[in-house]
C-alpha cells in the first residue's frame, strides 16, 4: 500500500530506551495501522507501542513497505 505524502512529518517515531523501544504513532492513520497489526498482547506505553530492541529493524522495514514514513529507528 504506497499512499502520496501529504506531510513533513513521519508517521512514526522510534526512541530508544536502551532494554526497550517506544514506537509512537503520529497520527490517526498510524495510530490505527499498529491496532489492527499487533498482537493483543502487545503492551503499550503513554501511547506508545513498547517493542524490543531485536524488534525493531523489522517492524520499521514493515512499516516502511507498507507505505508509511518512520523516523528514529
Amino acid at each position: 500500500m504506497n499512499r502520496p505524502r501529504v506531510r513533513e512529518e513521519e508517521d512514526f517515531v522510534f526512541s530508544n530506551y536502551f532494554s526497550l523501544w517506544l514506537c509512537r504513532p503520529t497520527n490517526d492513520t498510524a495510530r490505527q495501522h499498529l491496532e489492527e497489526h499487533v498482537s493483543g498482547e502487545a503492551q503499550w506505553f503513554a501511547g506508545s507501542l513498547a517493542v524490543e530492541p531485536r524488534y525493531v529493524s523489522d517492524l520499521a522495514q514493515q512499516l516502511q513497505d507498507d507505505g508509511f514514513g518512520v523516523d528514529g529507528a
